[in-house]
């Protein structure tokens, strides 16, 4: 039988500790990871509760979104709260089509994105009609992107 010196043990040991070393970070980087993914689905699910919030806690609000949704005029403080809004609104896909772009999130759902644009939702009026002043705030990759994608069935 073969004897082991004392180098030959140190550098086997010395070798199972970096193994070791490697494994133990690729669980903590999956758990980092874990982590930031569920901050940014957190941080995104933030943005929608305080924007539904906003139809009966801000002044006014719901009023702007049941005129449009009627098709009655809106007084010109009206139209530019809901561009506002609508530019917010924009602002927070703007946000999520850049963590898809950096790979932290799925790729966004287009067709709930078209209903949102041509349709509106419950709370808000479509977005296309201040998507041609509100773009001109945004990301112009954003911008086109949506025209690209979302605007052009």
């Amino acid at each position: 039988m073969k004897k082991i010196d004392l180098g030959q043990t140190i550098n086997i040991l010395a070798n199972l500790g970096v193994i070791s070393g490697i494994i133990f970070l690729a669980v903590e980087l999956r758990q980092n990871n874990e982590l930031m993914e569920a901050a940014t689905r957190d941080a995104q699910n933030n943005r929608i509760q305080q924007f539904v919030e906003q139809v009966y806690m801000v002044p006014g609000v719901a009023e702007i979104i049941l005129k449009t949704r009627n098709g009655q005029p809106l007084t010109e403080v009206e139209g530019l709260k809901l561009l506002g809004r609508q530019t917010r609104r924009l602002r927070g896909a703007e946000a999520q089509w850049r963590e898809y772009r950096e790979g932290t999130v799925e790729a966004p759902n287009l067709i709930a994105w078209r209903t949102i644009f041509y349709e509106g939702d419950s709370l808000n009026p479509p977005l296309i009609d201040t998507w041609e002043e509100a773009k001109r705030s945004l990301n112009p990759e954003f911008v086109q992107y949506i025209e690209e994608n979302v605007l052009n069935r």
